[in-house]
């Protein structure tokens, strides 16, 4: 979407220079244990690549040098299997699988992992430590691609691909409504059951958005 609304704005700007010239349930989230205290966590979420989308769903373990491992899920509901490890003095996050091959690192922080992918083209994930519900979407519009995102209390976290490449979004959710931000604009929704759906914005161009819990493994 960074890409091509890129364009847009560009698009709008010019207009702009002729036209001149002619005349979120609460904001906070549940509490967390924090990997690496003695307890096992579990850590939910969302991916969105190039050619990728799905969900993630890991357990780092209890061990003082804890493991990981658990399943990616892409639009299926086949376990692709990934393994690896929590580093605690660094907080940092590596897991991958064999078939495909995928490789995930990220670092913890505040009950979030946001991190990217390489293989089959790569792109972005983020797992959340907490009672988790992952939705999987597209968007449309000036811009189109994949949609995924995850709820853990009033706090969201998700990614988007444009086909341009994976970007980051953030919001929060109270009662039925939600709100996201990303580095080229904001959108707003309702969520209703097992799906959510709304609009997006950016710089000169907009459009509309969908996802649903079902969407992640079908």
């Amino acid at each position: 979407m960074n890409g091509q609304l890129r364009n847009t704005r560009v698009m709008a700007a010019a207009l702009a220079a002729l036209a001149l010239a002619a005349c979120s349930k609460d904001s906070t989230g549940p509490s967390i244990t924090d990997p690496g205290n003695g307890t096992a966590v579990v850590m939910k979420g969302t991916l969105a690549g190039s050619t990728l989308s799905g969900d993630i769903d890991v357990t780092i373990s209890a061990a003082a040098s804890p493991t990981i491992a658990g399943c990616v899920y892409l639009k299926s509901a086949t376990c692709v299997v990934v393994t690896g490890n929590y580093t605690v003095a660094t907080k940092a996050m590596s897991f991958g699988s064999t078939s495909p091959a995928l490789s995930f690192s990220g670092t913890y922080s505040g009950g979030v992992v946001s991190g990217t992918f390489t293989g089959s083209g790569g792109g972005h994930f983020a797992v959340i430590n907490g009672t988790v519900t992952t939705f999987c979407g597209t968007f449309a519009g000036a811009a189109s691609g994949r949609w995924n995102f995850s709820a853990n209390g009033g706090a969201l976290n998700g990614q988007y691909n444009d086909g341009t490449g994976s970007y980051d979004m953030t919001g929060s959710l109270s009662g039925s409504s939600l709100s996201l931000s990303f580095s080229a604009g904001t959108a707003t929704g309702t969520l209703s059951g097992a799906s959510a759906t709304g609009t997006w914005s950016a710089g000169g161009g907009s459009g509309t958005w969908t996802g649903a819990t079902t969407g992640c493994r079908s």
